[in-house]
């Protein structure tokens, strides 16, 4: 019994941990972040939640820094993802991670330099959705990456992407994985913001007004989505004048 209650105690505690470091990183605050991390990674060194947070801080630390760390933060952030994925390859949220940061690794490098990674990317991705574990949240961000990843690839000339692979990204696929993620979770607002641009590119002009106003309702406790909103209101005044 006393056994059972010194682990489930330690269960609890690695628990509240992982919610502080989730606090932290809500407060933009990833360096402190990572510090609770990396004590819970010593201590739980093959813990499908801990590597999984461990993914998503070094994702957070590659996109909030400078540019010569930015690929080494994305690669470890792969690399903890993978290790989640082989512990539990049954879950969402690994592939999620694993995409997030193969994502933006390839965005970095080029995709014509890692078009396999790419497609791998995709995969992650579709693996996710697939699973549908997690929680809404999670398929959300999944519908939404994916939903980048074809937008991203749409801009680009067919011609230059079939022969790497690449031709299965396009604008109708891109705009039905935006609105899944936002049917998900209707207080996405990277993802709403992200929508509403790629409508406008395309002509939607009124349902991108639309969008971009119902963002300005929205109350998260994600600093960067402040962030987004005051970016998403610029955009609405730009393509109203």
């Amino acid at each position: 019994m006393k056994g059972q209650k010194a682990g489930d105690e330690k269960e609890s505690t690695k628990e509240h941990l992982l919610k502080e470091a989730e606090s932290l990183w809500l407060s933009m605050k990833t360096k402190d972040a990572t510090v609770i991390l990396n004590k819970l990674n010593l201590e739980y060194p093959n813990d499908y939640e801990v590597l999984c947070a461990m993914s998503h801080a070094h994702v957070l630390l590659g996109q909030a820094g400078a540019d010569d760390i930015k690929e080494t933060e994305f690669r470890e952030a792969e690399r903890y993802a993978t290790k989640a994925i082989s512990i539990n390859p049954n879950r969402s949220l690994g592939y999620l991670r694993r995409a997030s940061a193969s994502g933006l690794l390839a965005q970095r490098i080029g995709i014509f330099e890692v078009s396999p990674a790419v497609n791998r990317t995709a995969e992650d991705l579709r693996k996710a959705i697939t699973l549908n574990t997690d929680g809404n949240k999670v398929i959300a961000m999944a519908h939404f990456i994916l939903a980048k990843t074809h937008h991203g690839l749409s801009k680009v000339a067919g011609i230059l992407r079939f022969p790497i692979g690449l031709g299965w990204g396009n604008i109708d696929d891109a705009l039905k994985h935006f609105q899944y993620a936002i049917d998900l979770d209707q207080n996405y607002v990277l993802a709403k913001f992200e929508y509403a641009k790629a409508m406008y590119e395309y002509g939607k002009v009124e349902a991108a007004k639309d969008m971009l106003k119902s963002i300005q309702k929205i109350r998260s406790p994600d600093l960067r989505d402040e962030k987004y909103k005051i970016e998403a209101k610029r955009f609405l005044e730009q393509i109203s004048n």
